[in-house]
């Protein structure tokens, strides 16, 4: 199924298919799933990198 630039394709009519969105029209909620993907990987590695430290902390404050 060859595309050409700027066009999406839609399949033929008879197919269950007549209800479905072109591919493009899912473009706003991938853009918002994205969003939120990238918030929760942002606050995942703070919260990584913060345990690191607080296990640093710890273990220098147990040596010395």
């Amino acid at each position: 199924m060859a595309q050409t630039a700027g066009q999406s394709y839609v399949p033929p009519e008879g197919d269950g298919a007549a209800d479905r969105q072109s591919v493009d029209g899912d473009t706003p909620l991938t853009d918002a799933l994205l969003d939120q993907f990238s918030a929760y990987y942002l606050v995942t590695v703070l919260a990584i990198r913060a345990l690191e430290e607080a296990r640093r902390q710890h273990a220098l404050a147990e040596t010395g």
